[in-house]
């Protein structure tokens, strides 16, 4: 009983620990970056053909962009995501890729040309991190309260 309880508190502490990880994975992306207004954009789906003992195809999104630093426009194909960015859908991508909202890009300091495109979360990203959490949160509450009812 002790060691199932022990399993689902760690459970519960993956899920808390693996969302604010998350987070923290793109607040961190764009630290000591400037934004910088995107002024053009182009999307399209690389295809990739994986192979272990299976073969399978994959997408990945690709971005174009057009940013102005200064007042000089720049180019760049640089994208941060969090987390792998494929799917074996090609639909399920193209989905994806109408929803996200191309508008700054982020720029290091002294290098114009070093850019990265570094999405914002969508709200439904948001509320499925948060829920993560929450779930984690909780479910070590519940193994801790009867863990300490049992013992």
């Amino acid at each position: 009983m002790n060691l199932a309880l022990g399993a689902l508190f760690l459970l519960g502490l993956y899920w808390a620990t693996s969302g604010v990880l998350r987070w923290q994975a793109i607040r961190s992306a764009a630290a000591d970056r400037a934004r910088c207004p995107v002024t053009a954009s182009q999307f399209s789906l690389n295809e990739v053909v994986r192979q272990s003992r299976f073969r399978w195809v994959e997408f990945v999104p690709a971005i174009q962009y057009t940013y102005r630093v200064d007042g000089v426009e720049a180019r760049g194909d640089r994208i941060y995501l969090a987390g792998d960015m494929s799917h074996s859908s090609k639909e399920k991508m193209l989905r994806f890729m109408k929803q996200m909202d191309v508008t700054s890009a982020f720029v290091k300091h002294g290098n114009p040309s070093d850019a990265v495109l570094i999405l914002e979360p969508s709200p439904a990203w948001r509320a499925s991190v948060l829920g993560m959490t929450a779930a984690g949160v909780l479910l070590m509450g519940v193994t801790a309260t009867l863990f300490a009812c049992l013992w």
